[in-house]
């Protein structure tokens, strides 16, 4: 679920900014992959072994991640995209903004200030105005 999200969140910035491409940074990578190597030292993961999940001659651990499963799952809740080299189609990153208008502004009888509401509004700042101009 969470993995389908993170992708879900990656595609929509993808159609959403005009973007041309999009890939992890090889620094980010390599320091992940160290953070794993160092991590494992101080696990089960460590102990000399034959197994499918590392390198027998190198002692390499390379399928697994370094922590719990909930760890793993609030991690994948959210992409982290300063890890990513991101190109866009065009060579100003921020044409996608267009001309700054959503099809609300361009709708007849749309309401153009849905953030304003009397809801909002201290029922204490109310009760003060409304006796102001009862006076």
């Amino acid at each position: 679920m969470e993995a389908g999200s993170y992708a879900v969140k990656l595609i929509r910035k993808i159609q959403n900014e005009d973007i041309h491409s999009i890939s992890p940074r090889q620094d980010v990578t390599d320091a992940f992959n160290e953070h794993v190597q160092e991590w494992t030292k101080h696990t089960i993961w460590a102990d000399r072994c034959r197994s499918w999940y590392k390198d027998y001659k190198t002692g390499r651990v390379n399928a697994i991640w370094p922590g719990s499963s909930e760890h793993f799952i609030e991690l994948m809740k959210q992409p982290r995209f300063e890890d990513y080299t991101i190109t866009y189609r065009k060579k100003n990153m921020w044409s996608f903004l267009g001309l700054g208008n959503v099809p609300a502004n361009m709708t007849e009888g749309v309401d153009r200030s849905p953030y304003l509401s009397v809801d909002a509004i201290d029922p204490r700042w109310l009760a003060a105005i409304n006796r102001e101009r009862q006076d």
